[in-house]
C-alpha cells in the first residue's frame, strides 16, 4: 500500500497515522480480504502515530501523570499494533 502524504511520513499537519480521504475512499471501494487487509494496514499506521504522539510527550514532560498516562498508552498502542500483526 502506498502511502499517499498523509500519516506518521506527514504531510497534513494532523494527527500522525491518520487516514487520508483517499485512505478511506480505497477502503470503501475494496471488499473482502483486501478491504480487510488495508484496514489493518491504516490502523496499525493509525497506532503507529499514537506511539509517535505519546513518544514527543515522553521527551518533553516531566510531569509524573502526563508521563504516567504518555507510557500506558503508548502500551496499549503498541498492543494493538501486535494484535493487528498477528491477524
Amino acid at each position: 500500500m502506498g502511502h499517499t502524504g498523509h500519516g506518521a511520513a506527514g504531510g497534513h499537519g494532523g494527527m500522525p497515522g491518520m487516514a487520508g480521504s483517499e485512505d478511506m475512499a480505497r477502503l470503501r471501494e475494496l471488499r473482502g480480504r483486501d478491504q480487510n487487509v488495508l484496514f489493518c494496514q491504516l490502523m496499525i499506521r493509525h497506532h503507529q502515530g499514537g506511539v509517535e504522539m505519546a513518544d514527543g510527550l515522553l521527551a518533553r514532560s516531566d510531569n509524573r501523570r502526563v508521563r504516567h498516562l504518555a507510557e500506558a498508552i503508548k502500551t496499549s498502542q503498541i498492543s494493538e499494533i501486535d494484535a493487528l500483526n498477528q491477524g
